[in-house]
């Protein structure tokens, strides 16, 4: 028996859909950096800091550039606070009212954080991801199907596992000291 290694499995518009998949399961990886990230923000408000910017990149990266406060909270609640939200997303995925308070709680800091947004590539994920829930938030509304507690699960379960895979990454297998 040869090896068929052509590549004749698929026709254009399920490689159109695989590409789609695949390009939206990564941007739910740049979700849970900005989440990691106003988890920074948050507790630098909360401990009566300023968050002077806020910064994404593609590398998987980010930085909150905060004035006052207390450090040592606000520099260990990147993961604390993505592993805080991951935690509600998952809990109000369980309803469709809550996962609707919940999409509409991340549009709001999506929004919020446009602002705060010191490049392009977060101003652009945060729109893209205004539009997503939006839509989805919407079509939940207005119909009887439930996309947007599966998102909401997944986006929640990421962030869970985002943090614990952060933990290790900038904490445990590398030291990065200006981190």
């Amino acid at each position: 028996m040869a090896l068929d290694a052509s590549l004749t499995c698929c026709n254009d518009r399920q490689y159109l859909s695989i590409f789609l998949i695949v390009t939206y399961a990564v941007l739910i990886f740049k979700l849970t950096v900005f989440l990691h990230e106003l988890g920074h923000a948050t507790a630098a408000w909360l401990t009566c800091g300023k968050v002077l910017s806020m910064e994404v990149h593609p590398d998987e990266g980010g930085v909150t550039r905060t004035k006052g406060g207390i450090q040592w909270i606000i520099v260990s609640a990147g993961y604390t606070g993505s592993a805080i939200w991951g935690m509600g997303l998952v809990i109000a995925s369980a309803h469709r009212l809550s996962a609707e308070i919940a999409a509409g709680v991340l549009i709001f800091f999506l929004a919020l954080f446009i602002f705060y947004a010191n490049n392009c590539y977060l101003r652009t994920l945060n729109l893209g991801f205004i539009v997503l829930l939006g839509g989805l938030l919407a079509l939940n509304i207005w119909t009887n199907s439930d996309p947007l507690q599966y998102v909401t699960l997944l986006i929640g379960v990421m962030s869970c596992l985002f943090s614990i895979y952060d933990i290790w990454d900038d904490l445990i297998s590398r030291r990065v000291n200006e981190s």
